[in-house]
């Protein structure tokens, strides 16, 4: 925004106000003559827009910058900081022919034209060297597939879909076929019949052919004693 004023005000100063005048007063004939360097004639209107150029583009560029941040890049920043120094080595130097052609009058002086480039281009020098710093001391963030990436100064940007995918590429391996493969259980252990433990034949009655709890004296089913009659 200082930019953007001072080099907007400093430009409109330039070419609309007297960059300086004189006078000159003779008591001879008694006559004062004085004069000024400024917008006389559509001819040097034109002179001072030309010579007024870097002022409005910085003054463009500050404007561009209010209005959307993340616009800007750091090339342009740069380009502007420069014409704006160049632009305050233009007004001086305009300033010392000036001064060297009205060395002869009585008097002279400086108009707005003057004070309001020379103001203008030392403020627009001023912010946007601080730009220029900012710019310069910013790390660009690495790009990363399908990652969401940074935007200047926050800005929150549209999604968009991609428009083509990089193509799938077989990379080498390096040794991976060595690697240990994940565990998967094998078949069960087969058990050879002689270690296999002897399970107990189920017992009966032998009058009622009933089931017989092991240890049992006697038949729940008819009460028969099982040592006189036996088991089988």
């Amino acid at each position: 925004m200082g930019s953007l004023i001072g080099s907007g005000v400093g430009f409109l100063l330039l070419i609309l106000t007297d960059f300086g005048g004189w006078s000159s007063y003779s008591s001879y004939y008694g006559i004062s003559e004085w004069g000024y360097v400024g917008p006389n004639s559509p001819l040097a209107v034109l002179g001072l827009f030309i010579l007024g150029l870097p002022l409005l583009y910085c003054a463009l560029i500050s404007l561009k910058g209010v209005r959307n941040p993340s616009s800007l890049t750091q090339g342009t920043v740069f380009r502007a900081f420069k014409l704006s120094i160049l632009q305050l080595a233009v007004v001086f130097a305009g300033a010392i022919v000036f001064v060297i052609a009205v060395s002869g009058a009585d008097d002279w002086w400086f108009g707005a034209g003057f004070y309001g480039s020379a103001i203008g281009g030392v403020l627009a020098v001023i912010c946007l060297s601080s730009l220029r710093k900012s710019y310069a001391g910013a790390v660009p963030t690495p790009y990363v597939p399908g990652a969401m990436q940074g935007f200047p100064q926050g800005q929150p940007q549209p999604h968009q879909s991609p428009t083509s995918y990089p193509q799938q590429q077989n990379y080498p391996t390096y040794g991976l076929e060595s690697a240990p493969q994940p565990f998967a259980p094998g078949p069960p252990a087969q058990v050879a019949p002689s270690q296999q433990r002897p399970t107990a034949s189920p017992k009966f009655c032998p009058q009622c052919g009933g089931p017989l709890p092991s240890g049992a004296r006697f038949c729940r089913a008819c009460g028969s004693e099982l040592r006189q009659t036996g088991t089988s």
